[in-house]
C-alpha cells in the first residue's frame, strides 16, 4: 500500500503502524529536480470506474466512465532516506531492493495540515470520500482530459505546457504521476476545498 495513508487497514498487524508515502527512482528525481520539500502537498489520484453488486458479486457498472479522481493528500513533515527508512519497516520502501541509491525516499506527514500558516483543523494526511468536485476527468471525455481552474494556465505543471491547455479541457500527460504544480495564489484555497468535506 504506497501511499500507505489510510488509518485502520493495518491496525491489527502494525502496531506501531504511522502513514508514509514512498518514491524512487525516476519518480523521486522528478521531485527532487523539481524542488519538492517539507509543507509542500501531494493529492493522490487514480483510474476509478463506478461498481455496482450484483447478486453479491462487485462488477463494473454499464457504461460506466473511466475516471480519473483525487482519493487522497498528504503534507509533508519530514523526508527520509537510508538507513531512517527502515523505521517503517512495513512500508514496501524499506526493503526497497531496486537500483535507486539515494533514490529512495519515504515521505511522512504532518500532524495538522497548515495552509499559509495557518492550520486548517484537518490532519496532515487522509483518504477523500467521492465528491464530484474530486473528479479531473471532464464528464464523457476521456480519463486523461481534466477539467482544471482557470488559472491552472497561468503556473507551470511539470511533463505539461501551453499546448496542454485545449478548448473545453486540460490534457494531462498520458502516463505519469508525479506532476508538479508551481505556487499560486488560488492554489491553497482550491486544495482546501478539495480535501474538506
Amino acid at each position: 500500500m504506497d501511499p500507505d495513508i489510510r488509518t485502520g487497514i493495518r491496525k491489527n498487524t502494525i502496531n506501531d503502524w504511522k502513514p508514509a508515502f514512498g518514491q524512487g527512482g525516476a519518480a523521486q528525481s522528478h521531485l527532487e529536480n523539481q524542488g519538492v520539500a517539507i509543507g509542500d502537498i501531494f493529492l493522490f489520484f487514480g483510474w476509478f470506474r463506478q461498481v455496482e453488486c450484483i447478486a453479491g458479486k462487485f462488477h463494473y457498472a454499464k457504461n460506466a466512465e473511466d475516471l480519473h479522481v483525487i482519493y487522497g493528500y498528504m503534507q509533508i513533515d519530514k523526508i527520509l532516506k537510508h538507513q531512517d527508512i527502515k523505521k517503517y519497516y512495513w512500508h514496501p520502501h524499506a526493503n526497497f531492493t531496486g537500483d535507486c541509491g539515494d533514490l529512495n525516499a519515504l515521505y511522512i506527514p504532518s500532524r495538522h495540515l497548515v495552509i499559509n500558516g495557518t492550520d486548517t483543523g484537518l490532519r496532515g494526511f487522509g483518504t477523500l470520500n467521492y465528491d464530484k468536485k474530486r473528479v479531473l476527468t471532464v464528464p464523457g471525455m476521456l480519463r486523461t482530459r481534466w477539467k482544471v481552474p482557470f488559472w491552472f494556465k497561468q503556473i507551470n505543471i511539470s511533463y505539461h505546457s501551453e499546448k496542454s491547455f485545449k478548448d473545453g479541457y486540460f490534457q494531462s500527460a498520458a502516463r505519469g504521476q508525479e506532476f508538479v504544480i508551481s505556487e499560486n495564489p488560488h492554489l491553497a484555497k482550491w486544495v482546501c476545498n478539495l480535501i474538506k468535506d
